[in-house]
């Protein structure tokens, strides 16, 4: 019926109360998200209303103490963990803007949380402890393993998983005729060469060589310390295939799928995995007796998580289903951040962002506040 926040600083803890019930924040966090999703070929206004609810409940209780904070972890669950908090808003627009915005679709101007500190998610104490621990300076020269342009083949795929997992026939043709929705997406060519291209000896491997054998099983790409993944990502085929996953093309071995209980079984050392994909942070429905995890719907399971608990430090994924060109952009100026000396990975992404939500035409939250 009501719950409490801890913003935990360098010296103190400061504990505070959340006004706010389970269902009225789920209500809440339900409008957000519909608020950043496409209806067809239409964009929603994006309810300013709910987003300014959640930062009076969530943040403004402490915003005094994070006047002089940078970058700021948050580690939520539940309905909260589809909210990405740079976009809540820490002061409601006056009328006036409220017009502008009616009757121009621009929210340049919205005085975005992410105008204050540079935003992260956490997941739990435990994780960012182990982290923080493991922390140690970048190298002089970062290694990166960079895959893109997969090349589908639904049946094939459809035909490896119903071996592998003894589906049914019906299942064979549920997965196959899913696959066949989410086609080849060329333009991932263009943009994995040139994330490559700002790492001199990068790894870059594209068309019919990404596949999930040559990601899980080479040591150049365990030993890398930037790994990015331009495909697709699915949370879960249907009822015959739930895990999630991320597509690859077919090899003579592998189900052209790095799914996210094979994570486990996988040791990486990246600073970083950027999933390059779309809706690539989502829950899914996690196969319990592979992964001996319950799903909880959070946004930061699935592979998200499994990258987490695979090694990598931090991952770059998304929230909902991007745009292809705005989405390109911020992750080329993520990386033009990231690659500086002494960069914090949160304070990239959040120059990245403002770049874009400093647009009229890119400053809707759902170009910007996905990854």
């Amino acid at each position: 019926q009501g719950g409490f926040g801890i913003l935990v600083d360098k010296a103190v803890v400061h504990p505070f109360v959340v006004p706010l019930t389970g269902a009225q924040i789920d209500a809440l966090a339900d409008r957000f998200q519909r608020s950043t999703h496409l209806k067809g070929r239409r964009l929603p206004d994006f309810d300013l209303d709910a987003s300014e609810k959640l930062y009076a409940a969530l943040v403004a209780p402490v915003q005094d103490q994070l006047a002089q904070i940078d970058t700021l972890d948050v580690d939520v669950n539940g309905s909260l963990a589809s909210i990405p908090f740079a976009a809540l808003v820490a002061t409601a627009p006056d009328q006036a803007h409220l017009d502008k915005i009616h009757d121009d679709q621009d929210y340049t101007g919205v005085d975005w949380l992410a105008r204050h500190v540079a935003v992260a998610n956490t997941l739990g104490p435990a994780s960012f402890i182990r982290l923080r621990k493991a922390t140690s300076a970048a190298p002089a020269q970062l290694h990166a393993a960079v895959y893109g342009d997969y090349v589908p083949n639904p049946a094939e795929v459809a035909a490896r998983l119903t071996k592998e997992r003894g589906l049914s026939d019906a299942c064979r043709l549920q997965v196959e005729h899913d696959l066949q929705l989410l086609g080849p997406l060329p333009e991932t060519e263009d943009e994995a060469r040139g994330i490559a291209a700002k790492f001199p000896g990068a790894r870059l491997v594209m068309g019919a060589s990404f596949t999930d054998t040559d990601f899980l099983h080479s040591p150049d790409t365990a030993n890398a310390d930037v790994i990015m993944l331009a495909t697709h990502g699915v949370l879960g085929l249907s009822n015959c295939f739930a895990e999630p996953a991320l597509l690859t093309s077919v090899g003579a071995s592998g189900d052209g799928l790095i799914e996210a209980s094979q994570l486990f079984d996988t040791a990486l050392k990246a600073r970083v995995v950027v999933l390059s994909a779309c809706d690539t942070a989502g829950g899914g429905k996690l196969d319990e007796a592979r992964t001996g995890l319950a799903d909880g719907g959070d946004a930061l399971s699935g592979l998200a998580r499994g990258f987490i608990y695979a090694g990598a430090r931090n991952v770059l994924a998304t929230e909902w289903m991007v745009d292809a060109a705005t989405s390109s952009a911020e992750i080329n100026g993520f990386f033009q951040g990231a690659s500086q000396p002494k960069a914090g990975l949160g304070r990239a992404l959040a120059d990245a962002q403002k770049q874009i939500y400093d647009q009229p035409e890119t400053a809707h939250p759902f170009y910007w506040a996905a990854f």
